[in-house]
């Protein structure tokens, strides 16, 4: 398994990585943030590459040298289907509409403050790409509902107007699924619904590469009050 860090909630328990901070941004222990905008420390880094057609293929990954990136489609949609464990690449090659990774729970107490988060940034040279975080269940009759985050709750990774690329806090965006279900607005956290399937849905419109950067750094992302890890019924029409 190829990857900078495993996360150890265990450290987190004990303190060794303690800092929160409201507002959805979090800090280590010194305040200390690069000038590229993204804390200082050990991080695991995940790139979402956008594939050109023409552009060559991606090879079966025989040697784990993709370990740390996913190939996407170039312009349209991919999912990115999510499963729980340490954090890994399961399947790289999402230029056939479907991807894997794995991430551990980031809020397993419900309670609106992750136990890690996520900064994220996009590069290239031009080109913009949204990513929604979404689960789903079998309803009744057979019938898929899905559960999808919109508006501000939704990732934007935009290098149309150039200049230069910072990161920003996408923990908010990418670790919930958040909207009204039918029981008010409220954020549900990835894996805490049993026999849901969560994934990425990520739209992309010619950006060559978005760049994920997960820290063992807390973030408030909402009051307790307003997390959830049940999701509402949804009768059949």
């Amino acid at each position: 398994m190829n990857r900078a860090i495993s996360i150890s909630l265990a450290g987190l328990a004990t303190g060794l990585f303690c800092a929160t901070v409201q507002a959805g941004k979090p800090t280590d222990d010194d305040g200390d943030y690069n000038g590229n905008g993204s804390p200082s420390g050990a991080h695991y880094t995940l790139n979402i590459i956008g594939m050109q057609s023409g552009k060559g293929k991606v090879e079966e990954d025989t040697d784990q040298s993709n370990g740390r990136r996913i190939f996407v489609i170039y312009n349209g949609n991919t999912k990115i289907l999510l499963t729980e464990g340490d954090f890994d690449v399961i399947d790289y090659d999402g230029t056939d509409g479907t991807a894997i990774f794995q991430l551990p729970n980031p809020d397993p107490d419900c309670d609106g403050t992750t136990d890690y988060s996520v900064y994220g940034r996009a590069l290239g040279g031009g080109g913009w790409a949204t990513l929604a975080t979404c689960a789903s269940e079998d309803g009744p009759g057979g019938a898929t509902i899905d559960y999808c985050s919109t508006g501000t709750d939704v990732a934007v990774f935009d290098r149309t107007q150039g200049g230069r690329s910072v990161f920003t806090n996408v923990s908010r965006q990418l670790l919930y699924v958040s909207g009204d279900f039918g029981d008010g607005l409220k954020r549900y956290p990835l894996f805490g619904d049993d026999g849901y399937t969560y994934w990425w849905d990520y739209t992309n419109n010619e950006l060559r590469l978005a760049q994920l950067r997960f820290y063992e750094l807390e973030t408030v992302v909402d009051s307790d009050e307003n997390v959830d890890c049940e999701f509402p019924v949804i009768e059949e029409a």
